[in-house]
């Protein structure tokens, strides 16, 4: 997986909540 899909997907959530 790529680091960067990982940072994102972490982004979104954070973005999300």
């Amino acid at each position: 997986m790529h680091a960067g899909a990982r940072l994102a997907e972490t982004y979104f959530l954070v973005c999300f909540t």
